[in-house]
């Protein structure tokens, strides 16, 4: 799979959301290549899960939400059903938490 990856943006999640379970952030993969179209896409920080995927409105990049903050410099892993991870190039950078 040539998916190519070209940036993460982060959110932080407040309380104050209401969100059905407790999550930390979350995130936006941009891309630049159409992703394939398969039953299920993976994401993870290391070892850090990406839930609730959501292909975006272009269907190059995606959408989703981390239980935990992964650690600063952890790298994105992408995989696509039947496929081994891709590794995206990508590392989290912790931003400054909002006040």
């Amino acid at each position: 799979m040539d998916a190519t990856f070209t940036g993460i943006v982060s959110l932080e999640i407040d309380e104050s959301d209401q969100m059905l379970e407790d999550f930390a952030l979350q995130i936006l993969v941009s891309g630049e290549t159409p992703l394939p179209y398969v039953k299920r896409i993976r994401a993870r920080f290391e070892q850090e899960p990406v839930v609730g995927l959501a292909i975006d409105l272009y269907g190059t990049g995606f959408t989703g939400y981390l239980k935990n903050r992964p650690a600063a410099n952890a790298r994105l892993f992408v995989e696509f059903d039947g496929q081994e991870p891709i590794d995206t190039g990508l590392d989290f950078e912790p931003g400054e938490p909002e006040t």
